[in-house]
């Protein structure tokens, strides 16, 4: 089964492809996959929806034909190689680093300064509790529990693998957690 949010993904996907046209009389919904070989694939169809829609939504789909081969070929559908494995589609540049300690209280600091405490709060239980956004959206104060040792910890499922997890962090927190939530929070 996949997750919600995967499922989605893969909608919006089969909208995009069902509405990208090759050429000018044919859409990439009516081309045989089938027939398409590894070289077309990278050079051709990935080029086309690299034009047609942003990038990430293009590797996006090209998983998505990918992963939808992989069904066929599992349950014996269609036979043979998928050509849409392991294309090498060069990944982003876009370079993804951990805040530093300094860094972090620098945000703070400035985050205080500023009249946002909640932004300042926000930052310290994500280097807490080191979870997706999507998981702190739905986290709420009643979702703190405190275990037998007094230490205190959200217990919160995941959105995409619907894991439980608890994630401690320090009283500090807790306090200012209390102390600025909202009536009914």
């Amino acid at each position: 089964t996949l997750a919600p949010r995967t499922q989605q993904d893969y909608t919006k996907c089969y909208k995009m492809l069902s509405n990208i046209k090759i050429n000018s009389s044919t859409k990439l919904i009516d081309i045989d996959l089938t027939k398409i070989s590894r070289k077309q694939a990278k050079d051709t169809l990935y080029e086309v929806l690299n034009k047609n829609i942003k990038v990430r939504w293009a590797k996006m789909c090209m998983d998505f034909i990918r992963a939808i081969f992989n069904f066929g070929l599992d349950k014996d559908i269609i036979s043979g190689e998928n050509p849409f494995a392991k294309l090498g589609i060069p990944q982003g540049t876009k370079e993804q680093k951990l805040w530093e300690c300094e860094e972090l209280e620098k945000f703070c600091t400035t985050a205080y300064e500023m009249g946002k405490p909640e932004y300042a709060l926000a930052v310290k239980l994500n280097s807490y509790l080191s979870n997706r956004p999507a998981d702190y959206i739905k986290l709420r104060v009643s979702d703190i529990k405190k275990d037998e040792n007094g230490e205190y910890y959200f217990e919160t499922t995941s959105n995409k693998t619907n894991v439980t997890s608890f994630a401690y962090f320090p009283e500090e927190l807790y306090n200012q957690i209390d102390k600025n939530k909202a009536p009914g929070s």
